[in-house]
């Protein structure tokens, strides 16, 4: 048996609230014409993020006015579309011939971090020129050993092998 009707309110750029109506199951909207942009959030309650995808996700979009009908189909998976801002409060120490490196989670990213955990991919410069590369998951904090000239990291979801987010800005040590 399908869900029953729940309303949802809509609102567009400098227009009045519209009488939309949320279809459950189909995911379908009905009400006033609105000749101007706007954006509708809608919740599947049977969703859930951190199920394996074996079907894209399809947003379908239909609008008709007196003289026009457009309908436009878009099918994504989520490990498309996430994509983590960089790591952030970044420090390094350097002790005994060692770089001690810590980190934080980007503020954006959900929390508790002990659950929503992410893999960081840090790389590392020495004074020679020479690079290095480290790949971590679930922790904050490493050490490299030798002389390191400067550091950058990023990160990505693990759960659904997210794109990577962007590299930080290079940090001189």
């Amino acid at each position: 048996r399908p869900p029953p009707d729940l309303p949802v309110l809509c609102r567009s750029p400098g227009g009045a609230p519209g009488p939309w109506l949320y279809v459950g199951g189909g995911a379908s909207l009905r009400g006033s014409d609105r000749p101007q942009p706007f954006t509708v959030t809608l919740a599947d309650g049977t969703f859930c993020p951190f199920a394996e995808e074996p079907r894209p996700l399809e947003l379908a979009l239909e609008g008709i006015s007196a003289g026009s009908f457009v309908n436009i189909t878009r099918r994504l998976f989520l490990r498309d579309i996430v994509r983590p801002d960089p790591p952030q409060d970044m420090a390094a120490q350097s002790k005994g011939g060692r770089l001690h490196l810590s980190w934080a989670p980007p503020a954006s990213w959900s929390s508790p971090h002990s659950y929503f955990l992410l893999r960081y991919q840090l790389e590392y410069e020495r004074p020679d020129g020479t690079t290095g590369s480290l790949q971590l998951e679930g922790v904050t904090e490493t050490s490299v050993d030798g002389d390191v000239r400067r550091v950058q990291i990023r990160c990505q979801d693990p759960l659904v092998n997210s794109t990577w987010s962007p590299w930080t800005t290079w940090q001189n040590v």
